[in-house]
């Protein structure tokens, strides 16, 4: 893995809040059953090591599926082991990145993390070549 972009992605499947719960039938449990060392096992956090590639992490304010704190749990792991990461909040964004919870996922703020993220690997992927 060279680079990575996560959109509105959990990081640790053990942590509830928003729409993300392992105490009922979900995508989550469904995923690896309610067994909490699978589940942890499960998450992106649970991997974080040196030389983890860059990682370009967005995720909105107001997410109410996939709670803020998991962008900012990542970010702060791949720090801590000399990571580059890179966090972009979308402030008020929901989980769809818009103001309105409800509305399609769609718009300009799509445009604008689309254009980032190729930016991005742009950067990451490019970097090393003459």
């Amino acid at each position: 893995m060279q680079a990575v972009v996560t959109i509105s992605g959990p990081s640790d499947l053990t942590r509830t809040g928003g729409e993300m719960r392992i105490d009922r039938p979900s995508p989550v449990t469904a995923l690896v059953g309610g067994d909490v060392s699978r589940l942890r096992a499960a998450g992106p956090v649970a991997h974080v090591k040196a030389g983890a590639p860059p990682y370009l992490i967005i995720h909105g304010t107001a997410d109410e599926t996939v709670p803020y704190e998991h962008a900012e749990l990542l970010h702060g792991a791949l720090r801590a082991v000399g990571a580059d990461s890179r966090l972009v909040p979308i402030a008020g964004g929901h989980h769809n990145l818009l103001d309105d919870p409800d509305a399609p996922y769609d718009g300009q703020v799509w445009y604008d993390v689309a254009d980032e993220a190729a930016r991005f690997f742009q950067r990451q992927l490019m970097s090393d070549r003459p």
